[in-house]
């Protein structure tokens, strides 16, 4: 779980903080997450996940491959099982 550096305190334990660049562009199926130079396909986007990711930094990422994500807040990619790890300046971004 993402969360962007103004996230309450009781999130910081266990979220990723980013610095949130917003843009105005949703983030839809077909498009590109990228984790450290790792590149996914965005299989799935629920209905509030780009509204929580321009409002709060907030994403939800599933490595399940689904259309139709479980919850509306996720966005589905295909891959593997989990992100690849994530370290202090790794470059997370989503490409249309």
């Amino acid at each position: 779980m993402f969360f962007g550096t103004d996230a309450p305190e009781e999130l910081h334990e266990f979220a990723i903080l980013h610095e949130h660049t917003p843009n105005d562009e949703d983030v839809v199926p077909g498009d590109t997450l990228e984790i450290g130079g790792v590149e996914f396909t965005v299989t799935g986007v629920g209905d509030v996940a780009n509204d929580n990711l321009r409002k709060l930094g907030h994403l939800v990422v599933k490595f399940n491959g689904l259309t139709e994500t479980e919850l509306p807040g996720e966005v589905s990619v295909a891959g593997e099982a989990a992100a690849p790890a994530i370290e202090p300046g790794t470059l997370i971004r989503i490409k249309g």
